[in-house]
C-alpha cells in the first residue's frame, strides 16, 4: 500500500464536501504511515479546510518534526 491511495480518496472526499469521510482515510493513513510528513501535511490542510486551525497546526509542527 502507499499513501498516495489514501491521499486521493481524501481528496474526493473532500470535493463532495465530506470532509469526515476523508478525515477518516487520512486517518487510516495515518496508522499505517506514522512517519510520513505528507500524511501529516494533509491532515493539516483537511483541518484548515474545516477551519480547525489549532488542529491544523498541530499537524503541521508533526510534519516539520519528520
Amino acid at each position: 500500500l502507499k499513501p498516495q491511495l489514501y491521499y486521493d480518496l481524501s481528496e474526493a472526499y473532500i470535493k463532495v464536501a465530506k470532509s469526515s469521510k476523508s478525515k477518516e482515510w487520512l486517518e487510516k493513513a495515518l496508522k499505517l504511515f506514522p512517519d510520513s510528513a505528507d500524511v501529516h501535511i494533509k491532515l493539516a490542510q483537511l483541518h484548515l479546510f474545516v477551519k480547525e486551525y489549532v488542529k491544523s497546526m498541530q499537524y503541521l509542527a508533526k510534519a516539520e518534526e519528520k
